[in-house]
């Protein structure tokens, strides 16, 4: 969905590899400022949403890995969560 978090973060990403100077990056926080509003309510998290964060969070580690309490981590186990339920 253009407009939504995702998409937003994926631009600032694209933007953010042109800019040299760290002070005018995006960052983060700008992303995730009003997430909530943006986001669905209530929407179970899904085997397809665990596979997306652990290619971000891999994408962004410098040794392509993930964390064994990281985000990643922490979204597979509540799709698989909901997956049981």
């Amino acid at each position: 969905m253009p407009g939504d978090v995702a998409a937003s973060a994926q631009s600032a990403a694209t933007l953010n590899a042109r800019i040299t100077r760290n002070e005018e990056k995006i960052k983060l926080a700008d992303i995730l400022s009003n997430a909530t509003a943006k986001l669905p309510l209530d929407k179970p998290v899904t085997k397809k949403d665990a596979e997306g964060v652990t290619g971000a969070e891999m994408r962004n580690d410098p040794n392509l890995t993930t964390h064994p309490a990281g985000v990643a981590a922490s979204v597979a186990t509540a799709a698989r969560l909901n997956r049981i339920k």
